[in-house]
């Protein structure tokens, strides 16, 4: 008879009628235990039970602050919930404490960010289903039936999965590795135990990206006490590691896809991230199998400088490219002094007001370049650009070469605009024109 086990943590409580080995979690078709909880949001009935939730199917939405895209689709997943209201229940489950969590998005308000508290029942300070599900990588959506049986675990969810998961026919899904498949397929440089990797000087290596996995994305930071230098990018298409590399991360030149990057190769999909709407989960997920990569090189410290050189050649070796960056005449985005007058000089008394301030002090209502490069600004606006669909690159043409000191007010609905961004720059002496001129194109081709 399999021995009762009771744990109590951070207010939350559950009973299990078996045991489970440390990190196994339930299999599918495991009714899931008792657990209830009062650290909760969105909830009318306190404390929390999940019997409660017994006659419909409940889908455990997992997230974390740390994970960006958790925090992206909470206005899908409403809109979900909406959808199936009566029929399905949604439960957003984070491990961070409830006081953390009405913290931070009181924070997110104060900073006129997108990011809100979703009005989903939400359990927060969560142990108990984090043991019961062991999280290999965030989203992690945990799907249970209506009978309170654990049926799949995925990393999203879409409309037609949940309705055929409420009319008990089985969704197509994508479902992510349990923990003991995703460890064994780790490379041998992603293992938990990183020790080995002091005695190692110089490594690189290209890998297929593996769900759940997370190497982080380092621009030349030191490792090793500082004995050596690291280069990585967690998930990319091929194109978005040579933009990288070429780029070098933005630093020498801005690429981005459908702006400034020519493709002449046979089967442009091996190179280009598809929509994922217009794909089937199944589809999509055989994409990311098939032609989406990891990268990671660390060298000795004093070749931190050749880091970007030594991605470019192992790019161009494994896939067999010739890449190269033209000077291109095309009608770009311009931007140039209206007059001799520099208005936006740096002069030591404007102080930088990062995020990371931002969250722990005073609200913060603009955007602040404080004696950073004119590439700074070109950046925020070509990245600003390129997320509202308009393709063309942006080119500096003010012959500047000094830091600067500029800032520019958030408007009320957190959107900025061509119209927006003319109207600030014109502050300083700045305009930014639709014209013909030189800009830097990457071109990748097959050998």
């Amino acid at each position: 008879m399999a021995m009762l086990i009771k744990l109590i943590s951070s207010s939350i409580f559950f009973c299990l009628g078996f045991s489970l080995a440390e990190g196994q979690g339930l299999v599918r078709g495991q009714k899931l235990p008792e657990v209830t909880s009062d650290q909760t949001i969105n909830m009318a009935k306190k404390p929390f039970r999940l019997s409660d939730y017994r006659g419909k199917p409940v889908i455990l939405d997992f997230w974390s602050f740390n994970c960006s895209s958790c925090l992206k689709r909470f206005g899908e997943t409403e809109l979900l919930q909406k959808k199936f209201e009566g029929r399905l229940h949604i439960l957003l489950v984070n491990h961070e404490s409830l006081q953390h969590t009405k913290l931070m998005f009181e924070k997110f308000k104060k900073l006129k960010t997108k990011i809100k508290m979703p009005e989903l029942p939400m359990i927060t300070g969560d142990t108990v289903l984090h043991r019961l599900f062991p999280v290999n990588g965030l989203p992690m959506v945990v799907w249970i039936d209506k009978t309170g049986k654990f049926m799949y675990r995925t990393g999203d969810m879409n409309e037609q999965q949940l309705s055929d998961f409420v009319n008990e026919r089985k969704p197509e899904l994508v479902e992510t590795d349990p923990r003991k498949d995703f460890v064994n397929r780790q490379t041998v440089f992603e293992q938990s135990n990183k020790e080995y990797l002091k005695d190692i000087v110089y490594y690189s290596y290209i890998a297929h990206y593996l769900n759940g996995t997370d190497i982080g994305n380092s621009n030349g930071l030191p490792r090793n006490e500082g004995k050596t230098a690291r280069l990585s990018r967690n998930a990319a298409s091929i194109t978005e590691l040579v933009m990288m590399a070429f780029g070098e991360n933005d630093a020498k030149y801005i690429f981005r896809q459908g702006v400034n990057v020519v493709l002449h190769v046979s089967d442009s999909v091996a190179f280009m991230r598809p929509d994922k709407q217009s794909l089937s989960p199944t589809a999509f997920s055989k994409w990311l199998n098939q032609y989406f990569y990891r990268y990671d090189c660390a060298v000795p410290i004093e070749k931190k400088g050749q880091l970007y050189e030594f991605m470019q050649q192992d790019i161009c070796r494994y896939f067999n490219l010739k890449v190269s960056v033209e000077k291109r005449q095309m009608k770009c985005l311009v931007l140039k002094k209206q007059t001799d007058e520099i208005r936006f000089r740096a002069n030591g008394f404007l102080k930088s007001k990062s995020y990371p301030n931002q969250q722990s002090s005073e609200k913060i209502d603009s955007i602040y370049f404080a004696n950073v490069p004119m590439k700074n600004l070109v950046k925020t606006l070509q990245a600003d650009f390129y997320t509202t669909g308009l393709k063309q690159p942006l080119v500096d043409e003010t012959n500047y070469d000094g830091n600067i000191d500029m800032v520019f007010p958030f408007v009320n609905d957190g959107e900025t605009n061509i119209g927006y961004w003319q109207k600030q720059l014109a502050r300083y002496g700045l305009v930014l024109a639709e014209e013909e001129s030189i800009a830097d194109v990457l071109v990748i081709s097959e050998r």
